[in-house]
């Protein structure tokens, strides 16, 4: 028995009303995997790695810079198609997430959100994200991503 469970005989031989504590629970981390890449409507042959985030936008940003840094070493611009997939252990979702990834040179440094004031971390390439979503109609819009990343 767990220390729990005698808790839990021991007040109800009381007659008293124990209330669970609140245990405080950080966010989970989910597991995604590359379905493709594309770029100009062209299939890419990456499909490395299996990326960890709380979010799909996360995940999905950590494989654009791979695959960018991967397959276009040279181009400073970089323009792609991400759909990942969700892998995490226990779940049964079977979503795909579609993002329009574009690496640009990054002209300013990036400031965090969280951190302390007059903290600035130089980049030399940001990373711009689009959901990609299909409305009742079949059309594609395009949502932009915003993470707690932001080019100041």
């Amino acid at each position: 028995m767990s220390s729990v469970e005698n808790q839990a005989e021991v007040v109800a031989d009381q007659d008293t009303v124990v209330v669970p504590l609140k245990v405080k629970t950080t966010p989970v981390k989910r597991n995604f995997t590359v379905i493709s890449i594309t770029r100009d409507d062209v299939d890419q042959d990456f499909k490395d790695g299996k990326f960890s985030s709380k979010t799909p936008a996360g995940a999905a940003r950590k494989a654009a810079y791979k695959a960018c840094k991967t397959l276009y070493k040279d181009d400073d611009d970089c323009e792609i198609k991400v759909v990942i997939k969700e892998v995490t252990k226990g779940t049964t979702s079977s979503k795909l997430y579609s993002y329009k990834a574009s690496r640009t040179l990054a002209t300013k440094d990036v400031d965090f959100k969280g951190a302390t004031s007059g903290v600035k971390i130089p980049f030399k390439f940001a990373m711009n994200l689009k959901s990609l979503k299909k409305d009742a109609t079949g059309n594609v819009t395009e949502t932009l991503v915003t993470d707690d990343i932001t080019v100041a």
